[in-house]
Protein backbone atom coordinates (compact mmCIF):
# COMPACT_ATOMS: atom_id res chain seq x y z
CA UNK A 1 0.00 0.00 0.00
CA UNK A 2 0.94 3.30 -1.14
CA UNK A 3 1.99 5.92 2.11
CA UNK A 4 0.95 9.32 1.90
CA UNK A 5 3.65 11.96 0.69
CA UNK A 6 3.08 13.90 4.12
CA UNK A 7 3.77 10.98 6.66
CA UNK A 8 7.01 12.31 8.24
CA UNK A 9 8.96 9.71 10.43
CA UNK A 10 10.52 11.06 13.04
CA UNK A 11 12.67 8.09 13.96
CA UNK A 12 14.77 8.53 10.21
CA UNK A 13 16.83 11.64 11.08
CA UNK A 14 17.27 10.26 14.22
CA UNK A 15 18.86 7.07 12.86
CA UNK A 16 20.69 8.93 10.48
CA UNK A 17 22.04 11.24 13.65
CA UNK A 18 22.87 7.92 15.75
CA UNK A 19 24.56 6.18 12.27
CA UNK A 20 26.64 9.36 11.88
CA UNK A 21 27.58 9.43 15.67
CA UNK A 22 28.48 5.50 15.33
CA UNK A 23 30.63 5.95 12.51
CA UNK A 24 32.95 8.79 13.98
CA UNK A 25 32.81 6.37 17.49
CA UNK A 26 34.17 3.35 15.33
CA UNK A 27 37.17 5.13 13.56
CA UNK A 28 38.44 7.14 16.92
CA UNK A 29 37.63 3.47 18.53
CA UNK A 30 40.06 2.23 15.72
CA UNK A 31 42.22 4.71 15.85
CA UNK A 32 42.79 3.91 18.69
CA UNK A 33 43.69 0.49 18.87
CA UNK A 34 45.34 0.50 15.91
CA UNK A 35 48.28 3.10 17.76
CA UNK A 36 48.02 1.05 20.88
CA UNK A 37 49.10 -1.93 18.35
CA UNK A 38 51.89 0.09 16.95
CA UNK A 39 52.84 0.93 20.23
CA UNK A 40 53.86 -2.49 21.18
CA UNK A 41 54.73 -3.65 17.75
CA UNK A 42 56.63 -1.01 16.00
CA UNK A 43 56.91 -1.08 12.55
CA UNK A 44 60.65 0.30 12.55
CA UNK A 45 62.29 0.09 15.89
CA UNK A 46 65.47 1.85 14.58
CA UNK A 47 63.70 4.57 13.36
CA UNK A 48 61.45 5.06 16.58
CA UNK A 49 64.70 5.03 18.65
CA UNK A 50 66.36 7.65 16.52
CA UNK A 51 62.61 9.49 16.62
CA UNK A 52 62.74 9.06 20.05
CA UNK A 53 66.22 10.55 20.98
CA UNK A 54 66.02 13.28 18.88
CA UNK A 55 62.63 13.97 20.80
CA UNK A 56 65.07 13.64 24.47
CA UNK A 57 67.73 16.18 22.87
CA UNK A 58 65.42 18.37 22.01
CA UNK A 59 64.02 18.26 25.14
CA UNK A 60 60.76 18.29 23.20
CA UNK A 61 57.79 16.03 24.91
CA UNK A 62 55.38 14.58 22.93
CA UNK A 63 52.06 16.25 22.04
CA UNK A 64 49.16 15.66 24.54
CA UNK A 65 46.60 13.12 23.28
CA UNK A 66 43.01 14.22 22.31
CA UNK A 67 39.99 13.82 24.71
CA UNK A 68 38.24 11.72 22.53
CA UNK A 69 40.75 9.56 21.91
CA UNK A 70 41.44 9.07 25.56
CA UNK A 71 37.58 8.34 26.02
CA UNK A 72 37.92 5.79 23.38
CA UNK A 73 40.37 4.39 24.98
CA UNK A 74 38.83 4.07 28.24
CA UNK A 75 35.15 3.66 27.18
CA UNK A 76 35.18 3.46 23.19
CA UNK A 77 33.62 -0.57 23.68
CA UNK A 78 30.59 0.72 25.54
CA UNK A 79 29.95 4.29 23.44
CA UNK A 80 29.59 1.50 20.30
CA UNK A 81 27.51 -0.75 21.89
CA UNK A 82 25.25 1.56 23.42
CA UNK A 83 24.94 3.24 20.04
CA UNK A 84 24.01 -0.29 18.34
CA UNK A 85 21.42 -0.54 20.66
CA UNK A 86 20.34 2.85 20.19
CA UNK A 87 20.62 2.51 16.59
CA UNK A 88 18.58 -1.25 17.34
CA UNK A 89 15.93 0.45 19.01
CA UNK A 90 15.14 3.40 16.26
CA UNK A 91 14.92 0.98 13.88
CA UNK A 92 12.43 -0.68 15.67
CA UNK A 93 10.27 2.20 16.06
CA UNK A 94 10.66 3.55 12.84
CA UNK A 95 9.28 -0.03 11.36
CA UNK A 96 6.75 0.01 13.83
CA UNK A 97 5.17 3.24 13.32
CA UNK A 98 5.46 2.93 9.51
CA UNK A 99 3.54 -0.66 9.89
CA UNK A 100 1.02 1.35 12.60
CA UNK A 101 0.33 3.96 9.88
CA UNK A 102 -0.09 1.62 7.25
CA UNK A 103 -2.20 -0.58 9.43
CA UNK A 104 -4.72 2.77 10.02
CA UNK A 105 -4.71 3.60 6.51
CA UNK A 106 -5.60 0.22 5.38
CA UNK A 107 -8.72 0.21 8.32
CA UNK A 108 -9.57 3.99 6.82
CA UNK A 109 -9.98 2.83 3.00
CA UNK A 110 -11.85 -0.29 4.39
CA UNK A 111 -14.40 1.49 6.10
CA UNK A 112 -17.65 2.37 4.17
CA UNK A 113 -17.38 5.85 3.40
CA UNK A 114 -19.85 8.62 5.25
CA UNK A 115 -22.53 9.85 2.81
CA UNK A 116 -23.90 13.64 4.13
Amino acid sequence: MARPPNSFNPFHPLLGIMGFLFVVTAIGYTIVILREERKFFPAQPAANAAIDQAATAANHLPAPEHSLLGLMRERGMTILLIEVAAIGVLTFGAIGLDRIRDIRAARKADSPAESP
